[in-house]
């Protein structure tokens, strides 16, 4: 994307043939993507929410959507004119996880149009739907209920009625282009639900009225591969303001719109900030610091592998009876071996006390050795923080909470893996553990696997569950602890 201050707004150009022109005001919000028919202008209020959208229509700008916010960014009111069908006040009712699940809607005189179940576990994943079409005050018609169907990206590919009859299907390509398919996947002929359907690409809400999508705490536009502004949370994410999960939108999704690579700094500090809590940024760095400077940093790892080299060397010469290359009495020798076999026993108890150690901030399985997502030995450590009202001590321990899913040594077909030392094994979202010997230059100690640690970018629903209980302990530690902050 090529970018031009201008006045008044900056423009900038997507693409190439043809190149699409875009306008932002000067808080870096889109303000219009177009000046033909069916293109629109958009208008933020004081927090960068999206107020106010006019589209094209005819050689003139009309208004079509006008949305409202309550103090916590969740979008209550929506009014749509100039659409035709579309046209109407719809209330959004909120509730369920974190209080950021649409429970219901209602119309401009309070009667409920639509109401939502979800499953548990994950912010969007979203079950059934109850919906009036045809506004006789209940839902016993046909296809007035229907049951989503997701892949693992929550993006819902069916509906299906109360019989198992599938109803519509849904195409999408990498960045959410939907298509809309009949039940006997043949193209719907308007693209559009027949029983008014709004959740689609990852499980987000899309707006027929504007084509856009909303992500919570912003918008995101499918036709660019992009959020319309600025990222809320800074630059936790990197330079780009603007990227949708990092560019890997077939991998991940991004429920809030505020996107984070990296787990135990980015993901938490943007909770932290979110949920209110005092320097958000230091929150994030404790709680990455278990990685990189804390005593049970995997650089220890290393410090670990040369004490046993150095024991092993030890019981070598132990075992050979060799000192400097001379021999010695018997006795002597003797002796010499029992000195170096204490060293080497010496040397490997510290190891082993940096392995448990590292184990114990890692990989949280408590007294089973079992590490499993969310365990009572995962949450052992925040538990005790909250107890104690430490928020040092809180910020460290979402680390081994938020590693008990990422390192979890439950095996797909339910069998256990050994925790380290010694063992091969890739996780769920970007940590590579191998054995010393293969990440220790035994020249200079160099941890190479973990170049990508922590970034969170393999399996969503992994992600999702981190996410949930960062913010669950986040919410505890504020409930118990919030008067002495």
């Amino acid at each position: 994307m090529d970018c031009i201050l201008g006045e008044p707004d900056p423009v900038c150009t997507i693409g190439e043939d043809p190149a699409i022109s875009l306008s932002c005001d000067d808080a870096g919000n889109l303000s219009q993507d177009g000046s033909a028919d069916g293109d629109h202008k958009y208008v933020y209020d004081y927090r960068n929410r999206l107020i106010g959208v006019q589209e094209y229509q005819t050689d003139t700008w009309n208004d079509t959507a006008e949305y409202k916010y309550d103090a916590v960014n969740r979008r209550v009111l929506k009014v749509v004119t100039n659409k035709g069908d579309l046209n109407g006040t719809t209330r959004f009712i909120w509730g369920g996880s974190s209080d950021w699940q649409c429970l219901e809607e209602r119309d401009g005189s309070d009667d409920l149009v639509a109401r939502y179940t979800y499953a548990p576990g994950y912010i969007d994943a979203v079950a059934v739907q109850e919906r009036d079409l045809n506004s006789d005050d209940d839902f016993g018609d046909d296809d007035e209920v229907v049951y989503y169907h997701s892949t693992t990206l929550y993006s819902i590919y069916a509906l299906t009625d109360a019989d198992e009859n599938v109803i519509e299907r849904y195409r999408y390509d990498a960045y959410g282009a939907t298509t809309v398919l009949d039940a006997d996947f043949s193209d719907d002929a308007d693209n559009a639900s027949d029983v008014d359907n709004p959740y689609t690409f990852t499980a987000r809400r899309l707006d027929a009225e504007t084509g856009i999508m909303q992500y919570r705490y912003r918008y995101y536009s499918v036709s660019l591969g992009r959020f319309v502004s600025r990222d809320p949370a800074g630059y936790f994410a990197g330079l780009n303001l603007y990227a949708y999960v990092g560019d890997m939108p077939v991998r991940m999704a991004d429920p809030l719109g505020r996107w984070g690579w990296d787990v135990h700094y980015e993901m938490t500090a943007r909770l932290a900030r979110e949920l209110g809590l005092f320097y958000p940024a230091l929150i994030g760095e404790w709680c990455n610091g278990v990685d990189t400077t804390y005593p049970a940093s995997f650089w220890r790892v290393c410090q670990a592998y040369d004490l046993l080299r150095e024991a092993e060397a030890l019981e070598h010469k132990a075992r050979g009876l060799i000192y400097a290359g001379r021999p010695v009495s018997h006795e002597t020798s003797m002796r010499w071996r029992a000195i170096w076999l204490a060293r080497a026993r010496r040397l490997r108890r510290k190891a082993e006390e940096i392995e448990r150690t590292i184990i114990d901030w890692h990989f949280p399985g408590g007294d089973t050795g079992i590490v499993e997502g969310g365990s009572d030995a995962a949450w052992a450590k925040v538990n005790e923080a909250i107890e104690n009202c430490d928020w040092v001590a809180f910020s460290m321990g979402l680390h081994p909470l938020q590693d008990s899913w990422a390192h979890s040594n439950i095996m797909p077909d339910g069998t256990v893996k050994p925790l380290p030392f010694g063992f091969v094994f890739k996780n769920s979202y970007g940590h590579t553990y191998r054995h010393p010997r293969l990440f220790c230059d035994p020249r200079r100690c160099v941890v190479w696997s973990f170049s990508d640690a922590d970034r969170a970018h393999l399996r969503q629903p992994v992600v999702n569950d981190v996410m949930e209980a960062t913010r669950q302990a986040m919410e505890k530690f504020l409930k118990a602890c919030g008067d002495c902050l």
